[in-house]
Order: C-alpha cells, then structure tokens, then sequence
C-alpha cells in the first residue's frame, strides 16, 4: 500500500539556521497574534516580498486615473496622477523583469 501523502508534504521546504533568541522572539509573536510560528513567519515573508501586481490590477489603476483625468482638471490632481503613474511605471517594470526571469518551457 502506497504512503499517504498530506498537503504539507507537498509544499517547499526550508532548513533555516537562526540566530540564539530569535525563535523564541517569532514564538512570542506567533502566539500573539494566534498564529502558528510558521504561518508568523510567512506573514513577515509575504509583506516585506510581495508578489508583483497582476496586469489586471495594473490595468484598474490606469483606467483609474484616465477617469480621474476626464473629471477634474485641477493641477494638483493632475500632480498626483503623475505621482501614481510614476508608481505603475515601476510595477510594469517589476511585471517586466518578472516575466523575463521567468525560465522558458522548452517543450513548447
């Protein structure tokens, strides 16, 4: 009879050396915000890396500002859409770097 396999045994696993106390620092933590240690420490990954923004959601931020711009046309609301176009720029740029760091299936 084959092994039965649970859904952690499917997940990527880390070996992780820290340094004296700080497993008792994440424990703590972990305990307060009644969380289990690992999930602590997915939560402190998943905020400091992020995932890149999906286009679709790159997508709603410029249909945003198009809209914002047919509304109004005062100079600091034009201001603080170039702000957040400079902001977009860098998440396409992200989404760009992402996509061609991704390797190539070399099947297709």
């Amino acid at each position: 009879m084959a092994p039965k396999i649970s859904p952690s045994d499917l997940v990527d696993k880390f070996v992780l050396r820290m340094p004296d106390g700080m497993r008792e620092r994440i424990a703590i933590e972990a305990h307060r915000n009644k969380r289990s240690m690992n999930a602590e420490i997915i939560e402190v990954l998943d905020r400091e890396f992020p995932a890149a923004p999906s286009l679709e959601e790159i997508f709603e931020q410029v249909d945003f500002l198009i809209e914002m711009y047919k509304k109004d046309a005062d100079d600091l609301v034009r201001r603080d859409m170039l702000s957040m176009l400079s902001v977009m720029k860098i998440k396409f740029d992200e989404l760009r770097k992402n996509r061609s760091n991704k390797p190539s299936d070399s099947s297709e």
